[in-house]
């Protein structure tokens, strides 16, 4: 009986001992597994977050300008690629790496996207779509923060008769020495709204016969009070990072300027006073101006620019006050964290939007011609310059 027992104790300690490597070696199995199912989660939520990063920077940053990047997350890592196709259509195609390491043992996920531009066209060419595009203070022929003077003669018209040229003010709008509002003579092809108080002399004619939309589907009043439409200011000195050229102190611009473009225009960041004379642009610009805006004179070749152009191609983002003494024409859109002032005959294709009080003297005509969304990408309120929808979206494990 005793060598048996000793049989039997001897079998059952070695079962015991096989069944214990059993478990011990079934544990860490799970252990592994357990392990590599944590690392698949943790690379596809790093290439996820590469993934999110780059739809913000889709909708936020000029497609020209973007460019592989890579960060790193608490538990993983992640790189990702763009690859931007401009023009007819415009097309954005995303390749995000994320990866996960722990023990030895590295996972990697991937996830790829491409984007489609909806309209299938590189320059949009109905105003209401540029208009949709830009910030809501660059809607209107003419936006002011202060006062909104028009005196004798000005006109404000379309470039083209497809689109409202409206004014508005968050301040006083003042037609006392408006011709056009005592004569009842058209001076504003559009409506004319004020968050402040009117002022005007109907000794001939209601004011409001001085201002006629070319459209008015709803019957609106064409002259009437109107909420406060939010005229941010304008950071020039944040703004100068994006900048291409700089040039320290004032500049005065004489003869032809080659620009960018509408992809990717040049952004000229000016330490000091920009005065204009008899120039003429070549292609798509933004200034960014730290002192004052003087136009002389006649910007040349402006008319023949505008021919089958929907939009400006050149911006003006100006901190101090912008002055128009010129005879001639001019084209752009122009904004000032202080006042703009007409003070002679000059034909503006484009818009103005103040900080300050907008002033119109004498007789200077504007033809509104809508901004162009790739000139304000930067800007307070900008809206994305491409309507892009995602058209296809992809992602794998990568062992």
């Amino acid at each position: 009986m005793g060598k048996y027992a000793l049989l039997l104790t001897t079998i059952l300690s070695a079962s015991g001992a096989f069944t214990q490597l059993n478990l011990t070696e079934a544990h860490q199995g799970e252990t592994s597994e357990r392990r590599a199912h944590q690392l698949d989660l943790l690379a596809r939520e790093a290439a996820l977050s590469g993934y999110a990063e780059a739809l913000y920077l889709i909708e936020t940053e000029p497609l020209a300008s973007l460019s592989s990047r890579s960060g790193t997350l608490a538990a993983g890592r992640y790189h990702t690629t763009f690859d931007v196709t401009l023009g007819a259509p415009t097309e954005v195609y995303v390749r995000v790496e994320g990866a996960a390491e722990a023990g030895g043992d590295a996972t990697q996920y991937v996830i790829e996207a491409q984007f489609h531009d909806l309209d299938g066209v590189e320059v949009p060419t109905h105003p209401d779509t540029l208009l949709a595009r830009v910030p809501p203070y660059l809607r209107y022929a003419a936006l002011s923060d202060g006062p909104l003077r028009l005196t004798l003669m000005p006109r404000i018209l379309g470039a083209t008769h497809q689109v409202n040229a409206s004014v508005h003010t968050n301040d006083d709008l003042d037609l006392a020495l408006s011709l056009g509002a005592i004569l009842g003579l058209q001076a504003v092809r559009g409506f004319g709204t004020y968050a402040g108080d009117l002022y005007s002399v109907p000794l001939l004619s209601d004011p409001e016969n001085a201002f006629r939309p070319a459209s008015n589907p709803d019957l609106l009043d064409t002259l009437r009070p109107s909420d406060v439409v939010e005229m941010p200011e304008i950071d020039v000195d944040s703004l100068a990072r994006f900048a291409t050229d700089t040039r320290p102190g004032g500049l005065e611009l004489l003869g032809t300027m080659a620009l960018g473009t509408r992809e990717s225009p040049e952004i000229i960041h000016v330490e000091g006073d920009l005065v204009l004379a008899d120039v003429q642009f070549d292609g798509y610009g933004v200034f960014l101006v730290d002192g004052a805006l003087i136009v002389d004179a006649t910007l040349r070749g402006v008319l023949n620019d505008l021919l089958g152009r929907p939009e400006s191609r050149v911006a003006f983002y100006v901190d101090g006050p912008i002055l128009f003494n010129g005879l001639g024409d001019v084209q752009g859109q122009f904004v000032s964290n202080e006042s703009i002032t007409f003070s002679g005959a000059a034909t503006l294709y484009g818009n103005v939007a103040a900080g300050g009080s907008v002033n119109f003297l004498v007789a200077p005509t504007i033809r509104f011609l809508p901004p162009s969304p790739a000139l304000t990408t930067h800007l307070p309120d900008a809206v994305p310059v491409y309507d892009l929808e995602r058209v296809a979206m992809r992602e794998w494990e990568v062992k």
